[in-house]
């Protein structure tokens, strides 16, 4: 009698452990930057690269009663990322461009932001499903004015 709870034991954990592969293969997971260019103009140098990562919590930042898209657990951020390589403070206008709506409805995100001599910002944020991937992004800097902050 004692085996017999041992193996009942044993296939329960079997069916638990194919279950939980079950559900973690039907969510895709995304990682990766894909390397932009590198850019010299006027004076001023900085590169650009685009990350996407598999992300929790596209349900929490929603507003409360919002519409849920089907599938929102399949969560994934899209940013710019904006190195400045300049001696100087810049200020860049950086785009995001998708085929189809990202969770708040956009299908081209920008924004202008400043970012500091020899450091970094990631930008023009979006988020959705895996399956959505930016059809282009962009940025494009000039010498920020003096006493602007970041």
């Amino acid at each position: 009698m004692r085996r017999r709870p041992v193996s009942l034991l044993l296939v329960m954990l079997a069916t638990l452990l194919a279950a939980v592969a079950a559900v973690g293969a039907s969510i895709p997971f995304v990682f990766g930057e894909t390397a932009g260019r590198s850019y010299s103009e006027g004076g001023v140098s900085w590169r650009d690269a685009l990350l996407r990562a598999s992300v929790g919590g596209c349900k929490d930042r929603l507003p409360q009663g919002a519409r849920l898209r089907p599938q929102i657990h399949d969560c994934v951020i899209n940013q710019v990322h904006v190195t400045n390589t300049s001696p100087h403070g810049l200020e860049c206008r950086v785009t995001l461009v998708f085929p189809s709506p990202d969770d708040d409805g956009r299908t081209r995100v920008e924004q202008t932001i400043h970012v500091e001599a020899n450091r970094e910002r990631w930008v023009a944020t979006a988020f959705g499903p895996a399956s959505l991937a930016p059809e282009s992004f962009s940025s494009s800097c000039g010498v920020a004015a003096r006493g602007v902050a970041s």
